[in-house]
């Protein structure tokens, strides 16, 4: 997603932390070798497995050129040919599983000379009923001219199952042996587009409404962590992914318009983020720049721009839910209502995660409901779909 404002200056400010610390210790030079092995479910070699090495790109190639989650990057660029994939190595798996990258050493760092980030990944073919394969893809820094990534085996549980209800979407099946203890997410999509997302366990269940009327896809993952000759891995295990058809149906707000804070709030109709289709955003507003020859006495007028965003449910109606997906803010949120648009009630604030929900127990009758930043100077963005239920 997109964080501009305010996440383009966390990046910023990061990217400058770290070009002080952590200088690379492989000459530009010499060619670095990335080898390793990979392995099918029942533990024997994945050959002719197509095989990806990707630099991950810095904090402003993913803020600028592409709407994607870390969880997904890596086997996105084996099936996409998008802008942040470009300089991504491909091979494929000999009979033995193995595979084998060489790369310049003065590709394997950052601009400020740090060592790089990089991602392997491996996916296998959908299979019977299946919507797509599992896929496996391990995190890295390269700072040696020799680096062997650990052994990995795809993730195919066989008992694997999903369930919807109007209330529930349940799935079970998940387990897997493990090196110590991994973090399990759910994960639901929509072709490439990350519909819903939460921390999860080998089982257990959705809430129907974050998958409204969707046809789409579940899928489990597992990350976990090793290190091995001085190098930290983080590998990223993820199941198959198994069709789903959402029967929640669609939320109050579906195909509502909505305004966007800016220097004069726009109204979009149709609007993106109420659509029902994930891979649109929150349309971005700017400021206009302030004049470069300010008379004496000159003081730009105030200017917001993507601090809130409204839907217009057309008639006052009970609300007992908003569900956020793919928001990217680094303030606390404020939920607020209103009857005429104008005149605004605050029903709760506090922090929300990029796919998250908010419960209205109170279920206020009102016509307008809209998020806002609770610090003015942050902004939304990266908004996919704003999702409003009685």
């Amino acid at each position: 997603m997109r964080p501009w404002t305010a996440g383009l200056a966390v990046v910023v400010t990061a990217a400058l932390l770290l070009a002080g610390c952590g200088r690379s210790n492989v000459p530009d030079d010499v060619d670095v070798t990335v080898a390793g092995t990979v392995r099918l479910p029942d533990g024997s070699p994945a050959a002719g497995v197509p095989v990806g090495l990707l630099k991950e790109p810095s904090g402003l190639s993913i803020l600028f050129e592409f709407a994607v989650t870390v969880a997904s990057i890596g086997t996105l660029c084996l099936t996409r040919s998008v802008s942040i994939c470009q300089g991504a190595r491909t091979t494929t798996a000999d009979d033995g599983g193995r595979f084998s990258f060489t790369v310049p050493g003065e590709d394997t760092k950052t601009f400020f000379g740090n060592p790089g980030s990089f991602v392997v990944a491996a996916e296998l073919p959908a299979g019977q009923g299946q919507a797509a394969g599992p896929g496996v893809q391990t995190r890295f820094e390269i700072d040696q001219v020799e680096l062997t990534v650990p052994e990995v085996s795809f993730w195919e549980p066989a008992a694997l199952a999903v369930a919807t209800g109007p209330q529930w979407v349940d799935y079970s099946g998940a387990e897997r042996d493990q090196h110590g203890r991994p973090e399990f997410t759910v994960v639901v999509t929509e072709g490439d587009d990350v519909v819903w997302s939460e921390p999860a366990g080998p089982e257990g269940r959705l809430d129907a409404r974050s998958v409204a009327d969707l046809r789409g896809a579940v899928h489990v993952t597992a990350v976990e962590q090793r290190e091995q000759d001085g190098v930290r891995f983080t590998t990223s295990y993820s199941t198959q992914r198994l069709a789903v058809q959402g029967a929640a149906g669609p939320p109050l707000s579906r195909g509502a318009s909505c305004t966007v804070d800016g220097p004069e709030p726009t109204v979009f109709d149709p609007c993106p983020v109420t659509d029902g289709r994930y891979a649109d955003e929150l349309p971005h507003q700017s400021c206009p720049a302030p004049s470069p020859t300010p008379g004496p006495d000159a003081s730009p007028p105030p200017c917001t721009a993507n601090t809130w965003v409204s839907v217009d449910l057309g008639t006052p109606r009970p609300i007992g839910a908003v569900f956020v997906h793919g928001l990217s803010v680094s303030s606390d949120v404020a939920v607020e209502t209103s009857g005429d648009g104008v005149t605004w009630t605050t029903v709760t604030t506090g922090e929300l995660a990029s796919y998250d929900r908010v419960e209205l127990p109170d279920r206020p009758l009102a016509r307008h409901l809209r998020l806002r930043t609770a610090d003015p100077s942050h902004t939304l963005a990266g908004l996919a779909e704003l999702s409003v239920w009685p």
